[in-house]
């Protein structure tokens, strides 16, 4: 079973951008990636599989549900990832789904 938390915040993720599109646009991929840095800062744990299967089952297409996953396995594992334009969204979605999760 997926984390919570992290599902809510896949989810918000979807709901924000395009998704036939992915994170082709800088904004959608500095979402993504500044809400999984926020996600790790919390402590919790990005998988590859799990963001994987969690934007599947959110109606990604496999290629961008890949690369998602793939940004997710990197910030996990502390290695760098260039944000373009950085935002607080990521902090702003995670703390919404950690509202919802007491």
């Amino acid at each position: 079973m997926s984390n919570p938390i992290l599902s809510d915040c896949i989810k918000a993720l979807s709901n924000s951008l395009t998704l036939a599109n992915g994170l082709t646009h800088p904004v959608d991929d500095s979402k993504a990636k500044c809400l999984f840095k926020a996600l790790r800062k919390k402590g919790i744990a990005l998988s590859e599989d799990e963001v994987l299967l969690l934007a599947i089952e959110n109606n990604w297409p496999e290629k961008h549900a890949k690369k998602l996953a793939d940004i997710a396995q990197r910030i996990n594992d502390g290695r760098s990832v260039k944000i373009d334009r950085s935002t607080s969204w990521g902090e702003t979605t995670l703390e919404k789904a950690i509202k919802n999760h007491p």
